[in-house]
């Protein structure tokens, strides 16, 4: 390996979308060369040194006195010369987000020929038309059935939206979901389906997607760059199994750089084509791990924060969103995001980019 990107999550609910204590999902890591990788281990252990155990930036975020101590190590691991990535997803849009991804799959039902799933821009205008046409029990209720699908919630849930959608004389729509209303029994089997290895609370969360995407951002780096990296994960890990098999599918070393562009220009990555391998580690014995953690914990705090009342926002948490949050901004020539990524509503995004440029709250 030419270099390692160390990976933690933060915000981990599971299949609970429902979770208003959490209302983001974060993937984040650093990447770091060989060369430098010492450098960050020692960086991470004197910073870390009266701590006995494994810290948790959550926990640090909660306090203004633990926020100063999260923007330190930010600005510490940042003079190792790591490169850091994240990807943000919001939690309460993704339910919509599963409305598309598993009733309008053109694999599974037959009215949606219109809808490719490489169509990645209009499933996501999708998505917020969803997310803005359907009331919050329509959404609760899909979340609900979502932990467990059946045939009787399922179709339940599809009823319901479809009404909905009648309502407001949306023709093509209602027919789509109408199409999967047909299709609801195979559907369901293909939400449920295992190996033995993996089960459906594995592949429901976002746990796997942010994963993937990060992923593709750092490979898509790697292009540039050169060399290969090798993935080191938390080893406190539910999702190894599901994990491991998305990279047993689309992790293909040197494969040739086959990205598919989008309609807007950007490039989405099919293949890990700089991916070497992928292990689990604590951090007590790989302090990047902690690195990862301080950047997943830090993202997803200042994320929940900028939604809040303004009242809640202060001076320590206007400084960490002024290190990490620019990275939404940084795109290459074809309007990629290099470094970050978020999926989530336009308010959301809007809200945050908000705070990052407004002037912090004086302090008190």
């Amino acid at each position: 390996m030419t270099h390692t990107f160390y990976l933690d999550e933060s915000g981990h609910a599971g299949v609970n979308y429902l979770d208003n204590d959490q209302p983001f999902h974060v993937a984040g890591g650093v990447l770091i060369s060989a060369t430098d990788r010492i450098v960050l281990d020692v960086t991470m252990r004197s910073l870390l040194v009266q701590d006995q155990t494994e810290i948790k930036a959550s926990q640090l975020m909660r306090s203004a006195r633990g926020q100063r101590r999260v923007l330190n190590i930010i600005e510490q691991i940042g003079q190792a010369h790591v490169m850091p990535f994240f990807v943000i997803m919001e939690r309460r849009f993704s339910i919509a987000g599963k409305l598309v991804d598993i009733f309008l799959d053109p694999e599974h039902q037959d009215s949606v020929d219109w809808l490719p799933t490489v169509a990645i821009e209009q499933r996501h205008e999708l998505t917020e038309r969803l997310f803005d046409e359907l009331d919050d029990q329509q959404l609760n209720e899909f979340a609900l059935a979502y932990k467990a699908p059946n045939v009787a919630n399922f179709t339940n849930t599809l009823n319901r939206i479809i009404n909905s959608l009648r309502r407001g004389k949306d023709d093509r729509l209602t027919k789509a979901f109408e199409g999967a209303l047909r299709h609801v029994t195979s559907i369901v089997r293909a939400e449920t389906y295992g190996d033995g290895t993996t089960k459906h609370g594995d592949w429901a969360g976002l746990n796997v997607p942010s994963f993937s995407h990060a992923l593709r951002s750092v490979d898509r780096f790697m292009d540039r760059t050169g060399g290969t990296f090798d993935v080191v994960h938390d080893s406190a890990l539910q999702y190894e199994a599901a994990f491991r098999k998305v990279l047993a599918m689309i992790a293909q070393p040197a494969a040739p750089i086959a990205d598919l562009q989008l309609p807007d220009g950007t490039l989405f990555r099919g293949l890990y084509r700089n991916f070497g391998s992928f292990r689990t580690a604590n951090s007590t014995l790989e302090p990047g791990v902690q690195a990862a953690d301080i950047i997943a914990g830090a993202v997803a705090g200042v994320a929940k924060a900028a939604i809040a009342p303004l009242d809640k926002w202060s001076p320590e948490l206007h400084a960490i969103a002024q290190a990490i949050l620019p990275a939404l901004l940084m795109t290459d020539e074809t309007g990629t995001q290099v470094f970050a990524g978020i999926y989530a509503h336009t308010r959301t995004k809007t809200a945050l980019l908000a705070r990052l440029f407004r002037k912090e709250k004086p302090s008190e």
